[in-house]
């Protein structure tokens, strides 16, 4: 008998025009938060997505994509539209 693979409970999240704005160089990115989804909670209370994107003004990086947070960084977990 062949063991059965565990499930990961994936979000995929709303798109937004912002968002996909910025993600226009990284059809990969999109790809993944628009289509293919995320790991809802990974590792316990060491990642958890978000339940929406959201754009935030990190000093001094710009504009980031908020997609999760983490026990690790209180800030959140971002995605940088420039390097993905």
């Amino acid at each position: 008998m062949i063991p059965e693979k565990p499930s990961i409970d994936l979000i995929v999240f709303a798109e937004s025009a912002d968002v996909r704005a910025m993600l226009e160089r990284l059809p990969e990115v999109q790809r993944m938060l628009f289509s293919t989804g995320l790991p809802r909670n990974f590792l316990g209370p060491l990642y958890s997505a978000a339940d929406r994107l959201e754009i935030i003004d990190v000093s001094p990086l710009g504009r980031l994509i908020r997609f999760g947070s983490s026990s690790h960084f209180s800030d959140g977990l971002f995605i940088d539209p420039s390097t993905g």
